[in-house]
């Protein structure tokens, strides 16, 4: 779809779209997106047999977070 017709749809204009697009990304997007990555690594290491306690606790050891 174009994104023309999905900012007509969403009441939104093309300029604040490409605005949006390009801006700097924030800290927190940036720790979120490196977040995502290793939560996709351990679902695909292990085969998505890890519960949401086990990831939590693969992901505070991988980072050094508690």
């Amino acid at each position: 779809m174009p994104i023309q017709a999905l900012c007509q749809l969403l009441k939104g204009s093309r300029s604040g779209y490409y605005k949006w697009l390009n801006r700097q990304k924030t800290d927190f997007e940036t720790k979120n997106t490196k977040l995502m990555a290793k939560i996709k690594e351990l679902h695909r290491l292990y085969n998505g047999i890890l519960g949401y306690r086990r990831m939590t606790t693969f992901i505070n050891r991988q980072l050094g977070t508690t």
